[in-house]
C-alpha cells in the first residue's frame, strides 16, 4: 500500500469535497446547534465512506477554533499488525506540513509588526548565517520562506534523522547504506544546537556544501534546512 501523509490526505479530502459539493440547500431550521449537528453528521458520514474505500490504514481529523473543538475522532488503524486503533491522540510524523504552521507564525509576526519579511536573519539570529563565496550578501527572511536563500539540504540534512531503532542496513537497498550509517549515529538535540553547528563559523558541520553557489535571492531551490532556520 502506498504510504500518504494522513494529513496531506486529509487536507485533499476536505479541499476536494468543499470544491465539489454542490451550493447547499436552504435548511428550514432556526437553530444554530440543529444545523451544526446536521453538518457533524454529514461530515462523519463522508469520513467513514472516505475510509471504507482502503486507500489509508487509518487517518484522524479534528476542527477547532482558539476557544473549543467541534469535532474529532479517528479512523481506522495506526498500526495494522497489531490491531492499535488511530485515534485523536495518536502522534503521526507530518513532515512538511510543518512547513504550513511556519509559514502561519511567520506572517502572524509580520501581521503584529514583530518583524517584516526583507530583514536580514543576522539581525535576529544568536549566531551569523553567512553564505561563504557571497559573504557581503544578506540572507532576508523573505528568502527563508521562499526556498531562495541558497541554503542547501545537499550538505548536512541526513544528520536531521534520528529513529528510535537501529536500522539494519540489508533491510533497505543497497543505494541506502551509506545513509543508513549515518542516520544510526545521529543523536537528539535541541534545533538551536543543530543549526549552530550548521552554520556557526566554529560549527562542526559547517560546510559549503550548506549552501548553494548562488547568490541569495537569485534562484530558487527547496531547502528544509532553510525552513527549519526560519
Amino acid at each position: 500500500m502506498t504510504n500518504y501523509s494522513p494529513v496531506i490526505f486529509m487536507i485533499l479530502l476536505i479541499t476536494s469535497s468543499c470544491i465539489n459539493r454542490k451550493a447547499p440547500q436552504p435548511i428550514a431550521m432556526k437553530s444554530e446547534t440543529v444545523n451544526n449537528n446536521a453538518f457533524l453528521d454529514s461530515l462523519e458520514h463522508d469520513l467513514e465512506t472516505e475510509y471504507s474505500k482502503g486507500h489509508l490504514p487509518g487517518f484522524a481529523l479534528s476542527i477547532f477554533t482558539s476557544e473549543k473543538i467541534i469535532f474529532q475522532k479517528g479512523y481506522g488503524y495506526a498500526n495494522i499488525e497489531e490491531k492499535k486503533e488511530m485515534n485523536t491522540n495518536t502522534v503521526q510524523g507530518i513532515a512538511s506540513i510543518s512547513k504550513t504552521l511556519i509559514a502561519v507564525s511567520l506572517m502572524k509576526a509580520v501581521e503584529l509588526q514583530k518583524i517584516g519579511l526583507d530583514d536580514h536573519i543576522n539581525d535576529i539570529l544568536p549566531f551569523p548565517v553567512i553564505h561563504p563565496q557571497h559573504k557581503d550578501i544578506p540572507i532576508t527572511i523573505r528568502q527563508l520562506a521562499t526556498h531562495s536563500s541558497s541554503i542547501s539540504d545537499d550538505g548536512q540534512y541526513r544528520r536531521s534523522y534520528v529513529f528510535e531503532e537501529t536500522l539494519d542496513k540489508d533491510e533497505f537497498p543497497p543505494a541506502w547504506t551509506d545513509h543508513i550509517a549515518s542516520y544510526n549515529q545521529n543523536k537528539p538535540m535541541k534545533m538551536e544546537t543543530f543549526l549552530e553547528q550548521l552554520f556557526h563559523a566554529d560549527g562542526t558541520w559547517n560546510t559549503e556544501q550548506n549552501f548553494t553557489t548562488e547568490k541569495p535571492g537569485t534562484s530558487y531551490e527547496y531547502s528544509n534546512i532553510g525552513a527549519a532556520l526560519l
